[in-house]
């Protein structure tokens, strides 16, 4: 029995679980993971820290994290938004930008298509024939993905 066909099928899913390790999916923010949160003033310590009341509910940019916004209302009170997969990224200067997955023309040469702005860049060719078809971009770090062409179908012999 010829098990290249289940070899392929392994592959493929080996490649898939690596590239898809490297998207952070975190229900919550942690301490280690965003202490701007645990160390944010407390409304009864330091009042005289927080904005003047706006005519509408306006957002805190200071206070945002990967996966919360929070907004002084009206009436002075506060309200967070907390959502289970990130909303903002940070930049090289530390300051909290939206993040735009859709994609765009590639200013990377050999690809045609990059995504908007987030903290790590993926790059596609135009067509799968174009020998790399992908790269997924984070600090140093750069993983290629191809297809491998030397699969020979022998489903028909």
């Amino acid at each position: 029995m010829d098990y290249s066909y289940l070899k392929r099928i392994i592959s493929i899913l080996v490649c898939l679980s690596i590239i898809c390790g490297f998207i952070p999916i975190s229900p919550l923010p942690t301490a280690a993971a965003a202490p701007d949160l645990v160390n944010k003033p407390s409304l009864v310590e330091k009042p005289e820290k927080f904005p003047q009341r706006p005519a509408q509910k306006t957002e805190i940019t200071k206070w945002r994290s990967a996966n919360a916004r929070q907004f002084i209302n009206p009436n002075g009170s506060f309200t967070a938004e907390v959502f289970q997969d990130s909303i903002y990224y940070q930049d090289e200067s530390k300051v909290w930008k939206d993040i735009d997955n859709n994609l765009k023309t590639s200013v990377e040469p050999g690809f045609a298509y990059e995504n908007g702005a987030n903290r790590f860049k993926i790059n596609f060719a135009r067509n799968a024939g174009e020998g790399i078809l992908g790269r997924f971009k984070l600090d140093d770090s750069i993983l290629d993905f191809s297809i491998d062409r030397s699969f020979k179908d022998t489903r028909n012999n």
